[in-house]
């Protein structure tokens, strides 16, 4: 019974730190507007459109008049872990590797097949700025991460001839709303910070069934769903200087912050046994909860270069800060239990620290304005992996090192027939990235093709 019981609390942690899949997508994502991520996201030194709100919100300062821009991108997501989903040991679970099927049977195979699950990837962001005499007063709504990733898969038992059929699906939604301010508090000189307040929605639902086969009395069922949601609130704070027309320099820095999420947690296990010895006596509970979800301060350093007019060169260095990661969790049925002389919930509060590393990013971008209506940019970027290769798998999908390249096309048509079109501008981009790892013995692969298209207006 003990080791039954360690094994619903390491699970408890594996899934509802699940949510850490999108951890790392949600701040190592490429980042807003789709003329920055033309330049390979190394935008931080040039931040000179209403995305500054995001790059570097100083830059908001060179900003002239008033203007709204709107962009979606769609992604296509290629991906294979070759190892597929383990299915291990009870003591052998892992919260780092987020082992989410456990091997009750021992003549169950220690792994499931399918190496490809379905993952559908969007994103969107909406700025504007407004100048007011010294001050631009800039804002944002973008959604970093809008994914789900879906797993399904049958293996055989071979000895007892039963079917184990598994689904993974697990759902993440992040917001941010921002409203920054910036003024050129000397020649050259541009200051700027701003709030976001970050929504976050989080869904885990996952099973296995074993089923038919020459031992009926093994046949069982195992559950797990877990939803939450919650806000959080960073500051972001920038700096930009031009100490010359050709050469302009910016930094910044965002706070991190806790999302304070509240949820509900439900786990089931159908009793198993093997004549008279009980494998396992069956489990039904649930729980609201609280968890706190950290999300990592990051910071970055950008250089914009123009050695001759049409041409701007832009290089970024840009970090996350992984390193308070954690999963901390309080299960209201724990409290209610003592409170109400029932006993304690069966599954402990949690908090443990993932032992996560502060990641690098490096970007470089160019910017070619063929006339003062069109101009065309590309870019490069790779960025470094949170965790140890030996932690990445199909259930956690928390980051891999991964390379970046961009295009992309701005135009400001004039007319369209009758129509007068001189404030708007139209923007195309594409990126494709590709992102690798080898975990015991196997690769895990992924190619990714991002489309993107973005409209603004200029008052």
């Amino acid at each position: 019974m003990r080791r039954t019981t360690a094994a619903w609390l390491l699970m408890a942690a594996i899934v509802l730190g699940g949510t850490r899949q999108a951890r790392a997508s949600a701040y190592e994502f490429f980042g807003t507007g789709l003329r920055a991520l033309s330049m390979g996201g190394a935008f931080i030194g040039k931040a000179d459109d209403s995305t500054a709100t995001y790059w570097n919100p100083a830059g908001l300062a060179q900003l002239k008049g008033r203007a709204i821009e709107f962009d979606l991108e769609k992604d296509s997501v290629s991906y294979a872990d070759n190892n597929s989903i383990r299915n291990v040991n009870p003591e052998r679970a892992s919260i780092e590797r987020n082992d989410v099927f456990l091997r009750w049977i021992p003549s169950e195979p220690r792994r499931f097949d399918e190496p490809k699950p379905k993952i559908f990837y969007a994103a969107g962001d909406s700025s504007g700025y407004y100048q007011w005499g010294k001050y631009t007063f800039g804002g944002a709504f973008y959604v970093p991460n809008g994914n789900y990733a879906d797993r399904k898969d049958t293996v055989l038992d071979r000895q007892t001839k039963a079917f184990i059929r598994a689904k993974f699906y697990s759902r993440f939604f992040l917001s941010v709303a921002n409203l920054s301010v910036a003024r050129e508090v000397l020649p050259g000189v541009m200051l700027g910070g701003g709030v976001n307040v970050l929504y976050g929605s989080f869904l885990t639902n996952l099973d296995k069934h074993y089923l038919g086969g020459n031992r009926p009395e093994l046949n069982n069922t195992y559950g797990i769903d877990s939803q939450g949601s919650g806000y959080g609130v960073e500051g972001v704070f920038g700096i930009l200087l031009k100490p010359a027309p050709w050469l302009s320099l910016g930094a910044v820095y965002r706070t991190g912050a806790n999302i304070n999420v509240k949820g509900h947690f439900h786990i089931l296990q159908t009793p198993i046994r093997d004549g008279n010895r009980v494998i396992h006596p069956g489990y039904d509970r649930a729980s609201d909860y609280k968890q706190d979800f950290p999300l990592p301060r990051t910071f970055g350093a950008g250089i914009a270069l123009t050695p001759f007019s049409p041409v701007t060169l832009t290089f970024d260095l840009q970090g996350t800060d992984w390193t308070n990661m954690k999963t901390e969790i309080d299960f209201e049925e724990q409290r209610k239990g003592r409170v109400e002389g029932r006993g304690p919930f069966p599954l402990s509060n949690l908090n443990h620290n993932l032992d996560w590393n502060l990641t690098l990013r490096y970007r470089v971008g160019a910017e070619y304005r063929v006339n003062d209506r069109l101009s065309v940019m590309c870019g490069y970027a790779y960025d470094e992996n949170a965790v140890p290769d030996s932690r990445s798998s199909i259930t956690n999908i928390i980051g891999f090192r991964m390379q970046m390249m961009s295009i992309g096309i701005s135009y400001a048509p004039r007319r369209w027939g009758s129509y007068e079109l001189d404030p708007w501008r139209i923007d195309l981009h594409y990126n494709h990235h590709r992102y690798y790892e080898h975990v015991e013995g196997q690769a895990i692969r992924g190619r990714d093709n991002m489309i993107g298209l973005g409209i603004g207006y200029h008052f």
